[in-house]
């Protein structure tokens, strides 16, 4: 189930895929900080909160729009422009997290190169070892493909770690992953 149909353009293509619940959700990502989201957008989107038909309209009646969304300034459609694209890269951001939430080994192995590097060894051994636990029943090329970055950054980490007099056997290991994955 679509919202509408909307006239074709970057920004009204991605919010006519979203169903009613995804362009609630979008809303409330916009207006909750997780990224750093620019005045003028939360602007637009209190104009399009209840209906997203009307960013359709909004596009078409520019100069209406960029009075509410840029009070006491002067028409600059160069401005309109760079607001419609920073709320399709808001879409944009928030269809990814959308997808990358779904993604559990993506994301665990995102989380556990974060954390090797802010140097959270506890944490980031509780990743590791609950991602070498894992044993779906599908192995498709996905999950090959996203174990060799996994077994990659994992391999980094640990010889970040160790000592320059230590013996280092990444580059057998490396032509060994490549040859198993």
């Amino acid at each position: 189930l679509r919202l509408v149909q909307m006239k074709f353009n970057k920004l009204t293509s991605i919010i006519s895929s979203f169903t009613p619940a995804e362009y609630r959700d979008f809303i409330s990502f916009i207006r909750s900080d997780v990224v750093t989201t620019p005045v003028c957008v939360k602007k637009f989107i209190d104009l399009v909160e209840n209906s997203p038909a009307k960013v359709d309209e909004l596009i078409l009646h520019k100069e209406k729009t960029f009075s509410h969304c840029f009070s006491d300034k002067k028409y600059d459609d160069k401005k309109m422009r760079y607001l419609f694209a920073d709320v399709t890269k808001s879409a944009e951001i928030f269809i990814a997290l959308k997808v990358l939430v779904k993604k559990e080994d993506v994301w665990k192995s995102m989380a556990a190169e974060e954390l090797s590097k802010r140097d959270c060894t506890k944490a980031y051994d509780s990743i590791y070892g609950s991602l070498k636990k894992r044993d779906p029943e599908i192995k498709d090329s996905e999950y090959f493909y996203n174990n060799y970055a996994f077994e990659f950054n994992h391999l980094v980490n640990e010889v970040s770690k160790k000592q320059r007099d230590e013996e280092s056997n990444i580059e057998s290991v490396i032509d060994n992953l490549d040859k198993f994955y």
